[in-house]
């Protein structure tokens, strides 16, 4: 069996960005009391860095267990699949920056979800091992014949699998 986790590394931009952003949302309705407009506004903004805080510490709570049998994310929000029960692969490519022909350049990341019928198991590229894990799961789909979108296709061979 292997464990693999989310770095601390790769989380800290994460876990920095979140509380800076609470900070600068709640802080003032704390400390000014502002007009209500301005005060729900601020309430707003906060739940939604509250939120993203929260998705980072759940990432990092977070580990992948991958063997012969399936695959499971421990942790929060965990789930798991059994290889033979897998019916969905999807592996996405999200661009921070493009050219003006619309090609993939430097700054972005990858999702992989794999579904049965209960479950779905996303996982970022910020994983240590995603490569591995893609490959791994891209092999069983493949084994069990499910159909991949061109999407994934293109996005499996960029990542050389």
């Amino acid at each position: 069996m292997t464990s693999l986790r989310y770095p601390l590394r790769s989380l800290l931009l994460d876990y920095a960005g979140g509380g800076i952003g609470i900070a600068l949302s709640i802080g003032p309705l704390v400390f000014v009391h502002p007009a209500a407009l301005v005060a729900w506004v601020l309430t707003a903004v906060g739940v939604l860095f509250l939120v993203y805080f929260g998705r980072t510490v759940c990432r990092h709570l977070t580990h992948i267990e991958l063997d012969e049998a399936g695959i499971r994310a421990s942790g929060p929000l965990g789930a798991a699949i059994r290889w033979e029960d897998l019916r969905s692969l999807r592996l996405d490519y999200y661009s921070t920056r493009r050219d003006l022909e619309g090609r993939r350049m430097d700054g972005g990341w990858m999702q992989l979800r794999l579904r049965d019928a209960r479950h779905t198991i996303r996982i970022d590229s910020e994983l240590e091992g995603f490569a591995g894990v893609v490959r791994v799961a891209s092999a069983q789909a493949l084994r069990r014949g499910l159909s991949l979108d061109e999407s994934t296709h293109d996005n499996l061979r960029a990542l050389g699998g």
